[in-house]
């Protein structure tokens, strides 16, 4: 029985009454949710170094190989060659081998040496020989994202020689080797 001006009473399912209770039940579980934790990429921000170099070249072969490692990933590297500061080959060291976690990173090129220096092909050959008397070098490594050189690397007979050419290639690491052979 209804009572004198009351009108029905409202059932405990209406729309207003269910739904917030629902925005209750959804704030609760948000206190509750583990929101995952942003940290910033450590691989990102290490400019990778070297930590060593392998210059290696085969006469039998006639074949020159690069092998660079470094302390980080890289965004890859560059190789100069030359012996005058005139003629300068350029050619890139891609990354062979780098293990998931960016602690290093392993750089390679293989040249194979050609009779003269108009068959050379960038990143397939090179005109100097085994036994090129003057023969200096300059190894660059990138960051991650390739935008800058992070560390270098000059070597071979006299590797400051690089300073005095006009070369546009700069390096204040340097390693005389004196027979452009394992830099390590």
């Amino acid at each position: 029985m209804e009572s004198a001006g009351r009108g029905p009473r409202p059932s405990s399912g209406s729309a207003s009454g269910s739904s917030g209770r629902a925005v209750c039940v959804l704030v609760g579980l948000a206190g509750c949710y583990q929101w995952p934790i942003v940290t910033p990429d450590p691989l990102g921000t290490t400019n990778p170094e070297i930590t060593s170099t392998t210059i290696a070249c085969v006469e039998d072969d006639a074949e020159w190989t690069f092998t660079v490692n470094t302390d980080a990933w890289t965004g890859n590297g560059v190789l100069y060659l030359s012996a005058d500061g005139q003629y300068i080959e350029q050619h890139s060291l891609p990354s062979v081998s780098a293990p998931s976690d960016g602690s290093s990173d392993k750089l390679e090129r293989t040249l194979d040496v050609v009779a003269t220096w108009r068959d050379v092909e960038a990143n397939t050959s090179t005109a100097f020989g085994c036994s090129s008397p003057d023969l200096a070098g300059i190894i660059t490594v990138a960051s991650r994202s390739g935008a800058e050189t992070t560390d270098c690397v000059a070597f071979g007979v006299e590797p400051a020689r690089w300073s005095n050419w006009d070369a546009g290639v700069t390096c204040d690491t340097l390693r005389d080797t004196g027979d452009t052979g394992d830099t390590d």
